[in-house]
């Protein structure tokens, strides 16, 4: 068995287990707010034209859904070289995981009373909280395990691209909130490209090429 580096370091068993349960969670409430209706006469011309209203609200739980269903996917990428995490990075995944618990909210404003300023603003800067923590967390547990390998520039550019975005689309959500949901949805789409943070295939290409 190897030997823990550092006092508090702990195997990252039991810090994959509980961050996978949090993002189950989170997951889960966002469907929560897609409420059948009490329909005082169940027939189903109303039945349809309830369907018809549901556009907005299954964009955004989509969109939501996609969203934190790839930061745990890259969470997963990233961490796969991390052998051992130590307090700071638990502390820092917290953090993260709080954020993404919170998801649900703006997600629930937004399906509810559709992308106003206010709501489309209150979304984007969740979303952008939770890419600075999530680069934060990655950032501190690749320098604190020194079995995993450095972060390159390129991969902390790529990471960072869409953080930019996130903030651009927070910035246009006061003038155009619709605007700034599709350049939302264009992230998300960013981030499921595959390879994007896979420490492993990067570390080992410049070892060959080098």
């Amino acid at each position: 068995m190897k030997r823990l580096v550092g006092r508090d370091a702990m195997h990252k068993g039991r810090f994959d287990a509980f961050t996978d349960g949090v993002f189950a969670v989170a997951i889960t409430l966002m469907v929560l707010e897609i409420h059948v209706p009490e329909l005082h006469e169940p027939d189903d011309a109303h039945v349809r034209a309830f369907l018809l209203t549901l556009g907005g609200p299954l964009v955004t739980y989509a969109l939501s859904f996609a969203t934190v269903g790839l930061i745990w996917l890259n969470h997963h990428a990233t961490f796969a070289p991390v052998r051992r995490v130590n307090r700071s990075v638990n502390a820092l995944n917290l953090v993260l995981l709080a954020i993404v618990c919170f998801v649900p909210f703006p997600t629930a404003l937004i399906s509810r009373y559709g992308p106003l300023p206010s709501s489309t603003l209150l979304y984007g800067l969740t979303l952008t909280l939770m890419s600075i923590a999530y680069f934060a967390v990655w950032q501190t547990a690749v320098r604190s395990d020194p079995e995993a390998p450095p972060v390159t520039r390129a991969v902390m550019i790529r990471g960072g691209i869409g953080t930019f975005f996130y903030v651009l689309g927070t910035v246009l959500a006061f003038w155009a909130p619709r605007a700034a949901i599709g350049v939302f949805i264009a992230v998300t789409v960013y981030y499921s490209l595959p390879g994007l943070f896979n420490l492993r295939d990067i570390d080992a290409d410049e070892r060959t090429a080098a």
